[in-house]
């Protein structure tokens, strides 16, 4: 009896009789989500409004091009940092700390711009801010799923994680509206200077007032062994296997082939739904406006935010979450058929003449319910990264995967002219759908960490029936 107690009281110390979920762990989630709208926010603030930005700095197309194109430079350059900073215990507030400071002190920095817009030293600044606001990118695009396994429960994590993950997205979303409203002429151009300015000074004073740095009791057998040292590179306690490193993660073939589909899928996507004004406007101008243009790409990030959402809330139940393979492949597959036919009803590389009926609504309708298949792919391939490359943080998985997703992104629109003159913009975004089912089928799923906390629950079991 004595012997049962003894092991009863060992097993105990590195094990906790109980979870607990805090309802500030939905704050949480929140701040990190608005940090996260506000990088895609500001970052897009130009490429809306090429006119009077133009006309109000004085600059030409391809250095308000730039504006766009160097924060994803910055991201791919910044990958390094992003991975160490994130492998530290206590990375999550530091990591949404920083995000906030480096966005207001870029936004703020923009303002004075306004001393003298149509100067040299003003769009230097401007790209300062930018550069600024692409470094934040990789840390608020890769923390989602470590905030969801630090802070919420087993059955929660994939529903957080897609809320997270949406909210950049979502951010380029309404950034369209917001350049469009605030800054349809150039003199408007300070009001929305000062809006995304004031926007950033309330989300930095937001997260100073309150962010604990981790939840005082742990959520689940994942978070246990974050607040135990025992994943990250920064306590004194951590094992450091060759597991936990990044090469280890690059060198996982599952989570390689996953990545590269996922991010390639999802890097292509943000671009070519950039793109409808060189994809739809030369066939009707009347029907297919630069306005129109602009709220399809709206519509398109909604709808791929909506499909995301619901299939994350689905992963949560237990029986997607053991098919989250399928669910890959089934959304690549769905979105395969609908590119393809979309495609195949407009010029292309293949044929200079339509080979399929199509109509202006049918058009639009393709694109959309595409995005909202398309949409459920983002969410779910960070979780099953995490699964695959346990007990690595789950945040270098997430880096590996944003910065597959930049490079795609930055490919596409560096050749977009090129692309564009061959008519394969949509050939293009059709073969990534296609090449996704492939490496999706690829991929051999083994869900390490949800074994582990399986496992943690037996032992936890067996300390209270011996206790």
């Amino acid at each position: 009896m004595a012997g049962s107690e003894e092991k009863a009281k060992l097993l105990g110390s590195n094990l906790q009789n109980e979870f607990t979920l805090y309802p500030v762990r939905w704050w949480i989630l929140l701040q990190v989500s608005f940090v996260s709208f506000n990088q895609s926010l500001f970052w897009i603030t130009f490429s809306p409004i090429y006119g009077p930005s133009k006309e109000y700095f004085g600059v030409s197309t391809s250095i308000v091009t730039w504006w766009l194109n160097i924060g994803v430079v910055a991201a791919m350059l910044f990958f390094p940092i992003s991975v160490k900073l994130m492998e530290r215990q206590g990375s999550i507030k530091t990591v949404i700390v920083l995000s906030g400071v480096l966005q207001a002190i870029g936004m703020c920095a923009r303002l004075l711009t306004m001393i003298h817009p149509t100067s040299t030293w003003a769009t230097v600044v401007i790209f300062f801010a930018q550069i600024l606001i692409g470094v934040v990118g990789p840390l608020v695009m890769s923390i989602p799923p470590l905030v969801s396994a630090q802070w919420f429960g087993e059955h929660e994590r994939p529903f957080a994680t897609a809320i997270s993950t949406l909210a950049n997205s979502t951010g380029s979303a309404f950034g369209f509206i917001m350049s469009s409203y605030l800054a349809a002429k150039a003199d408007q151009m300070p009001t929305l200077l000062y809006t995304h300015a004031g926007i950033a000074v309330a989300n930095l004073v937001m997260i100073l007032m309150y962010f604990p740095a981790a939840p005082r009791t742990p959520p689940s057998a994942v978070a246990l062994e974050y607040a135990q040292g025992k994943r990250g590179s920064s306590s004194s306690s951590s094992t450091q296997s060759k597991d936990e490193t990044l090469f280890a993660v690059l060198q996982n073939p599952s989570f390689m082939i996953l990545g590269l589909s996922g991010g390639m899928l999802a890097g292509v996507f943000n671009a070519w739904s950039g793109s409808f004004d060189d994809i739809l406007h030369p066939l009707n101008p009347k029907r297919f406006t630069q306005t129109l243009n602009s709220w399809l790409g709206f519509g398109c990030t909604i709808a791929a935010i909506a499909g995301g959402t619901i299939l994350g809330r689905l992963t949560d139940i237990d029986f997607f979450f053991r098919n989250m393979k399928g669910s890959l492949t089934l959304m690549a597959t769905i979105t395969s058929i609908i590119m393809t036919y979309f495609t195949l009803a407009l010029p292309s590389t293949i044929s200079s003449k339509p080979l399929l009926p199509s109509t202006f609504y049918v058009t639009c309708a393709l694109i959309v319910t595409s995005a909202f298949f398309l949409g459920g792919v983002f969410p779910i391939m960070y979780e099953l990264a995490a699964e695959l490359t346990y007990p690595a943080p789950e945040s270098t998985a997430a880096n590996v995967i944003v910065l597959i997703i930049n490079i795609a992104a930055f490919i596409f629109l560096f050749t977009l002219d090129t692309l564009n003159k061959l008519k394969a913009l949509n050939l293009v975004m059709t073969g990534t759908a296609v090449l996704g089912i492939v490496l999706f089928l690829a991929v051999k799923p083994v869900y390490r960490r949800r074994a582990a906390e399986h496992k943690n629950q037996l032992a936890r079991e067996s300390i209270q029936a011996v206790a």
